[in-house]
């Protein structure tokens, strides 16, 4: 694969790497070191950078103050890269980008992602940065230390620091090779994943005082209204980690978030043991993973809530006996 992706590059005057939507860590991640390996290996190539928010958090800001984000696009490009978008749709207002690009490229983890570009690299493995850190290895690229900070700061934000069930031997060997660059892990971690804004930490309280529990407190539904959001001086994208964070009652195996999302209601799930909640995600258009998925509507009802509950409620309670033996 990336044998192709250099021969579209070779010669290539201008290249648009694209994220998803209300970019993450990981989206951030994967755009900064494939941006980095473009610069490095083909220098006569402009690289522009985007993807759609309101602003940029606070915490991703070191991601692109060597990026050239969000810009006037360019009429055309020669190549688009998309990267952490499991769908076309996920592209917001920059899907005209990809259409008005000479070659398109996709690099995703997202199972629920068809393929969407001329060229696909779909691996539904723990995230997006491990997917490009795959293929870097394979294009024999010597991983500046900076480059290997970002990958791996995509992969503890998308795992949690590395507590998902997406994560397995490879990802450790990953993250392994990634320290051997000599990162320092401790400080990318604390800054990540241990140190919320003030906007965070109060949106972290509501969405936890607001917890409501079904089917034996497995299914752990919580919501963030728009007037709590301005309350806190937040933006849409200081609610990414609050799932995750809040999401961390014992027994409770199936986790929602309802939150405003522009004019629009934007619904994360986040499963434990054997839950597939991208089923969910997909039925209502959205997508992602078996353990972490998520979709926008327009309108988000009563019915669909219930709806929700009843099939989270019939996945638990098929699942087979938990087996306590942790060792």
């Amino acid at each position: 694969m990336i044998k192709q992706i250099n021969k579209m590059l070779s010669g290539t005057k201008n290249v648009a790497i694209i994220g998803h939507i209300n970019p993450d860590g990981d989206c951030f991640g994967s755009i900064s070191s494939i941006g980095d390996y473009i610069s490095l290996n083909f220098p006569n190539c402009t690289v522009h950078s985007f993807a759609e928010c309101d602003t940029i958090a606070e915490e991703f800001k070191p991601f692109t103050k060597d990026l050239t984000f969000n810009i006037q696009p360019l009429n055309h490009y020669d190549v688009c890269i998309c990267v952490d978008a499991a769908s076309i749709g996920r592209l917001g207002k920059y899907i005209d980008v990809f259409n008005n690009s000479t070659h398109t490229i996709c690099i995703d983890h997202h199972a629920t992602n068809k393929g969407f570009a001329q060229t696909n690299l779909v691996n539904p493995i723990s995230s997006n940065c491990e997917n490009i850190y795959n293929l870097l290895k394979d294009a024999n690229f010597d991983l500046p230390k900076s480059t290997a900070g970002k990958l791996f700061a995509g992969i503890i934000t998308d795992t949690n620091n590395l507590s998902t069930n997406s994560v397995t031997k490879n990802t450790y060997l990953t993250v392994l090779d990634l320290i051997n660059k000599g990162i320092d892990t401790y400080k990318i971690i604390r800054y990540f994943l241990n140190s919320n804004s003030m906007p965070q930490f109060k949106l972290l309280s509501m969405a936890m005082n607001s917890a409501k529990f079904y089917n034996n407190d497995t299914i752990m539904i919580m919501e963030i209204t728009k007037e709590q959001l301005a309350s806190t001086g937040g933006t849409q994208e200081d609610l990414n980690p609050i799932i995750n964070q809040a999401f961390c009652m014992k027994h409770a195996l199936g986790a929602v978030l309802i939150t405003p999302r522009n004019n629009q209601t934007h619904v994360s799930f986040r499963g434990r043991e054997d839950l597939d909640v991208s089923v969910l995600a997909q039925h209502f258009g959205g997508g992602g993973h078996k353990a972490a998925a998520a979709f926008t509507t327009p309108t988000f009802t009563v019915q669909d809530l219930q709806y929700i509950i009843e099939q989270l409620s019939q996945q638990i309670n098929s699942l087979p006996p938990k087996n306590e033996n942790i060792f």
